[in-house]
């Protein structure tokens, strides 16, 4: 037990599961077996890791303003690319009911209703403009289609090129 309470705390303040048990002298695999045999341990681990995760959130976020201050231009971009939407154009969010829609979309060969769907968020704003040529075009021609609607493997292959083509940006 005190084994547990010093691994959850060592994840509040490093939230690598890895640092977090060589600091409390507990192997990976106990991590693991407490994890998946005692419900609390897990509740709690999780607690613990997203309290910890927040917390160097909080770090990586106070020096990227640091750096701002300073004048550093790749922290300026960088805060500006992440947080202001004049400056995120290649971001898009979409979300996993979207993601799910489009890649039964593709396996299922309704890729009219996909671009519709596609194009509904493009004028809505959520899919940027600056995307929208090249995904259109992704969707709509080419034998890595083909191949994927004849094989459910590549249409998830193909769906994720499709994601990657919209950009580095997250999706939620």
């Amino acid at each position: 037990m005190r084994n547990k309470k010093l691994l959850l705390e060592n994840l509040r303040k490093i939230p690598i599961i890895q640092v977090a048990c060589a600091k409390s002298g507990v192997s990976r695999a106990s991590y693991y077996r407490w994890y998946g045999e005692d419900n609390k341990f897990k509740e709690e681990a999780d607690e613990a890791l997203s309290e910890g995760i927040d917390k160097i959130n909080d770090l990586a976020e106070s020096k990227v303003i640091e750096n701002i201050n300073t004048g550093d231009m790749r922290a300026v971009m960088y805060w500006l690319n992440n947080h202001h939407s004049s400056y995120s154009y290649n971001k898009v969010i979409l979300s996993n009911k979207d993601k799910q829609q489009i890649i039964e979309g593709i396996q299922n060969e309704k890729l009219t209703e996909v671009i519709q769907m596609l194009l509904c968020k493009i004028a809505s704003g959520e899919i940027p403009n600056s995307s929208s040529r090249t995904l259109i075009n992704t969707i709509s021609s080419g034998d890595k289609l083909k191949d994927s609607l004849e094989n459910k493997a590549l249409a998830k292959e193909f769906s994720s090129a499709i994601f990657g083509r919209l950009g580095r940006g997250k999706f939620e």
